[in-house]
């Protein structure tokens, strides 16, 4: 799920997971098995999940679809949280929470996304993403110098 509001700035994502891997959780996954681009049937778990945005050129913004990762034991429909995070954030209490929340789910945090049926992110995507969170600022002024 990509997604953009005014008057707010892009700034990586949060956890990697998808909606049908809440689904396997509660049904039979052998019914939601979908068959890939390389025509192979690949269940929903966290490893494939994974596989499916891991291996994807990403653009600096970071926004992309994931649908259909090139590697051969991903799941084909993988999808995106975002955190929509303002740049330039006004109470520096409030932006130092926030780095510190999303700092912690971009790095120890990714140990409990399986548990919350999510999967984590893949190594690039957590490096891109914590490099985004760096250019956060408060009045102007850069919050990691």
């Amino acid at each position: 799920m990509n997604g953009i509001e005014a008057g707010l700035t892009f700034d990586g994502p949060v956890l990697s997971g998808i909606f049908t891997g809440r689904i396997a959780r509660w049904n039979d996954p052998a019914l939601i098995a979908v068959r890939n681009s390389h025509g192979r049937s690949i269940q929903p778990c966290p490893a494939t999940i994974t596989l499916g945005a891991s291996l994807q050129p990403l653009p600096a913004d970071l926004r992309t679809s994931f649908t259909d990762g090139p590697d051969t034991d991903a799941y084909p429909i993988t999808g995106t949280t975002y955190a929509l995070v303002r740049k330039d954030q006004k109470d520096p209490a409030k932006a130092a929470a926030l780095v510190n929340y999303l700092s912690w789910v971009l790095t120890a945090g990714q140990d409990r996304a399986p548990d919350l049926h999510y999967a984590p992110l893949g190594p690039s995507l957590q490096a891109q993403s914590l490099a985004k969170l760096k250019t956060l600022a408060v009045n102007g002024s850069p919050l990691f110098p």
